[in-house]
């Protein structure tokens, strides 16, 4: 029951808070709670609490606050109840019940009194000086004043057929009406001042509205409206045609209609003519507008009671307000991440990410959102090609799109034209010297071609071997010839200059040797030693060269400056020619001398 209460005190909002105008956009929500017995009455107070009675006699009083609804007090009456009337200061409550009447005082929470009867009270109202109008249906067919030593024996005068409704107006006179299809106005000593017959249909429910009118409910779904001043009287009827059995008066003076078969109808009062009707289920008791213009209508079942919902649609979307997050735009109603930003993508302020709180927009449909404080956030919201920056250069690390940097990590270079892996900016990290070229030198410069793939350049018109190209672009063994003599510097490459500081064309040299025999015994032999200098351009070095400067040989054992091509004895100094040798040789026995 708390929870049903709870719903009907938040949601329909006390009728002393500021109501919306009634608007003709609302939307069936449905049943938004039941309650397990049926409400014979329902009232608020100026203190912000709701008075509820149900037909099982169970009252109770609740407080309405911070989002909860919170149960004053409540007493079981464990009698059959038929309705409820609080009295003008809401201290007293008179409850009218099959064997007669409780009063509850809601000070004390207790029941104060109890008028017992022969037969079941239908009805129940205060006059001013506190006496209690029981009103029977059946058998009496009229209503009887109580006062605390009980009845008064002032009565209104009986109706032919049942007794069907009552009420009270100024100068405490008891307004009742009939199933003889009149109303009867009596005075408070019981006198018929005036009866009313301008019905077709039987009057089912006669209010009070506290303008100086009583509205007058009608069996076929007529209403009438009495100013009781002069008795002067307006008619209209409702839509459906249904049994009138409950009138209500909103805040803004709108009269809410209830009928027997769900149907609940709002009179404007200052036409006196039906604005809006709604359907709803079972005996309508109570119509209310919410705070923003929502409508709740509780309705009684046999053994239930429920509260519908006619949700607001502002903006004519088919989307209730209650649930609408944007009420006022007709092209968005959700918002999941809620983030403010609608998820139809279709609509005004659409959500590209609708389930990213952080993210909304997506300028370039590439997947990424324009929010650079969000979660996956596009570093190039207007290139579809590019989202991220991983070195912060302004180059887009998809390498293979518009503004791709190809160095997503190295923010001193984005651009490779040669596609040589060296940047083009060349003062950057690994910068390209050569970035229309491509190439992959290394040492001397950076990018450019290199035809032995040794690390250095090839040479060309801008940079020769004297900035540090290499002087042999086909020999990967050797790059560098610093005395330029063609015979490169690196001793562990191919034709090394043996002599690197000094300009020379030899290829050979001879020189002294010992053996690895253990006997010491020294040998010449002929090696390799290029770029030193050979004056006789034999091919030896000087330095390995017994005639340095006589080109037709290269070796001179003896030391006689004849060298041993043309030496007829190299082995003896003072034997150059035959003649020497015979001259010298005395006993040569051979044919030779």
């Amino acid at each position: 029951m708390r929870k049903f209460l709870a719903v009907i005190l938040a949601l329909l909002v006390l009728p002393f808070l500021p109501q919306a105008e009634a608007q003709s956009n609302l939307l069936d929500v449905g049943v938004i709670d039941t309650l397990d017995d049926r409400l014979v009455h329902t009232s608020f107070s100026s203190s912000s609490t709701l008075l509820t009675v149900t037909n099982t006699g169970n009252i109770s009083e609740h407080f309405w606050g911070s989002g909860e609804l919170i149960t004053q007090w409540s007493i079981e009456l464990n009698a059959t109840v038929n309705s409820a009337t609080p009295d003008a200061t809401g201290l007293q409550v008179a409850v009218a019940h099959t064997e007669g009447v409780y009063v509850v005082n809601t000070e004390l929470r207790i029941v104060s009194r109890s008028i017992n009867t022969s037969n079941s009270v239908d009805s129940v109202v205060w006059d001013t000086e506190g006496q209690i109008w029981l009103g029977y249906y059946g058998g009496e067919r009229r209503a009887k004043e109580y006062d605390i030593n009980g009845w008064t024996m002032t009565s209104t005068p009986s109706h032919n057929t049942a007794m069907t409704s009552m009420s009270i107006i100024s100068e405490d006179r008891i307004v009742t009406g009939g199933r003889d299809n009149l109303v009867k106005v009596t005075t408070q000593s019981g006198v018929l001042e005036r009866s009313l017959s301008d019905f077709s249909s039987y009057p089912s429910k006669i209010i009070n509205d506290g303008n100086g009118n009583i509205l007058v409910g009608c069996a076929n779904g007529d209403l009438f409206r009495y100013d009781f001043s002069d008795w002067s009287m307006e008619s209209t009827s409702i839509s459906s045609s249904q049994t009138i059995i409950s009138i209500n008066i909103g805040e803004n003076g709108e009269i809410f209609v209830g009928t027997q078969n769900g149907k609940l109808h709002i009179i404007n009062a200052t036409t006196f003519s039906e604005d809006y009707d709604f359907s709803s289920a079972g005996r309508v008791m109570m119509g209310v507008y919410g705070d923003s213009g929502e409508l709740y209508v509780i309705s009684a079942f046999s053994s239930s009671s429920k509260v519908r919902l006619f949700d607001l649609d502002s903006d004519g979307d088919g989307v209730t307000d209650s649930i609408d997050v944007f009420p006022s735009d007709s092209t968005q109603s959700e918002d999941t991440d809620g983030d403010g930003y609608g998820d139809d993508i279709d609509g005004n302020n659409p959500d590209a990410f609708p389930l990213d709180q952080s993210q909304w927009s997506d300028t370039d449909g590439d997947g990424y959102g324009d929010n650079l404080d969000g979660n996956q956030s596009d570093a190039f919201p207007n290139n579809p090609d590019q989202w991220s920056d991983t070195d912060g250069d302004g180059f887009g690390d998809n390498k293979d799109g518009q503004g791709g940097d190809r160095f997503p990590e190295e923010p001193t270079q984005w651009k490779d034209s040669d596609g040589d892996g060296f940047g083009d900016e060349v003062d950057g990290f690994n910068g390209d010297n050569c970035p229309s070229q491509n190439g992959f030198s290394t040492i001397d410069r950076r990018g450019c071609k290199d035809s032995d793939g040794d690390g250095y350049s090839d040479p060309d018109d801008d940079w020769t071997t004297a900035n540090g190209a290499d002087f042999a672009i086909y020999d990967d063994t050797q790059w560098i010839d610093t005395d330029g003599d063609g015979y490169g510097d690196n001793l562990q490459g191919n034709d090394p200059d043996t002599c690197p500081l000094e300009i020379g064309n030899s290829t050979n040299a001879y020189v002294p040797e010992i053996q690895d025999d253990g006997s010491l015994t020294v040998t010449y032999v002929v090696i390799e030693k290029y770029g030193c200098v050979d004056s006789d351009g034999d091919g030896f070095s000087d330095n390995g060269d017994d005639l340095p400067n006589d080109k037709r040989d290269y070796r001179d054992s003896d030391g006689d400056e004849v060298g041993f091509s043309l030496d007829y004895n190299d082995s003896n100094k003072l034997i150059q020619t035959k003649k020497d040798y015979c001259e010298i040789v005395l006993i040569d026995e051979s044919e030779d001398c």
